[in-house]
């Protein structure tokens, strides 16, 4: 949502919508990944990363997609976007990591990662979730995830904690978000949800005892959903649900 319009996607139609009018137009006829990024929109769409000014609706083609190139995984940090491209054609799926500076236009490789999940207050540094999956010569595999932190030039990358290697779904973590100083997450193991400190260290568990379907964070509050569909709030502490 941004200034009083909403921007989704409809079976990959990027849509925007006036929340008082409720008026819709189509921007785009296909778009994979979507960002607002101050009073711009970036999407993915067939052949290009395009970005829209909010304002005057002018857009600009920020990288050509080369044909069988889709790309899923997009986030915005700082005037930077981050984004992961997959050739689609190739078993497993080839995968490219890029940064592209929204001012200039000029694109870097990146570290891999799968998902970013937030930034630190000083704008340095960049906390993103990395999952590995490893299959093994009798096809049996196991998942391997780490929080790493980088800074946004993608130097400094550091190993903040890393959930032991196992079966299918050892180690996996179903939702995970930098709040303020903090990480969140919600463990599969007892599908509690703990918080741990930008090193990696002081890890808690939260005193939320309900069954949780669903979980997010949005500023410095945690929502999260029962298995009923009730959606609660909460803080860091974790007590006052």
């Amino acid at each position: 949502i941004s200034e009083g319009n909403l921007y989704r996607t409809i079976d990959n139609h990027l849509i925007v919508q006036d929340l008082q009018t409720e008026e819709e137009n189509e921007i785009s006829s296909y778009a994979r990944a979507v960002v607002v990024a101050g009073n711009e929109i970036v999407y993915a769409a067939n052949d290009a990363i395009v970005s829209m000014d909010l304002q005057t609706g002018e857009k600009r083609t920020l990288k050509t997609l080369d044909e069988g190139i889709m790309v899923n995984v997009m986030a915005e940090y700082g005037g930077q976007l981050y984004f992961v491209e997959y050739r689609v054609e190739t078993r497993p799926a080839e995968e490219a990591f890029y940064r592209i500076d929204l001012e200039t236009g000029e694109i870097y490789d990146w570290e891999p990662f799968d998902e970013i999940i937030g930034v630190s207050e000083s704008g340095e540094n960049l906390y993103f979730y990395y999952h590995e999956e490893h299959t093994n010569p009798d096809y049996t595999y196991y998942s391997v995830n780490s929080i790493y932190r980088i800074k946004k030039d993608g130097t400094g990358k550091e190993e903040l904690c890393t959930w032991e290697e196992g079966d299918y779904y050892a180690g996996y973590i179903r939702c995970i978000r930098c709040v303020d100083e903090w990480i969140v997450y919600q463990d599969w193991r007892d599908d509690k949800v703990y918080k741990m400190n930008q090193f990696g260290k002081e890890k808690t568990q939260l005193p939320i005892e309900r069954e949780i379907q669903m979980f997010t964070t949005w500023e410095d509050k945690l929502y999260y959903t029962d298995m009923e569909g009730h959606l609660y709030e909460n803080d860091l502490s974790g007590k006052n649900e």
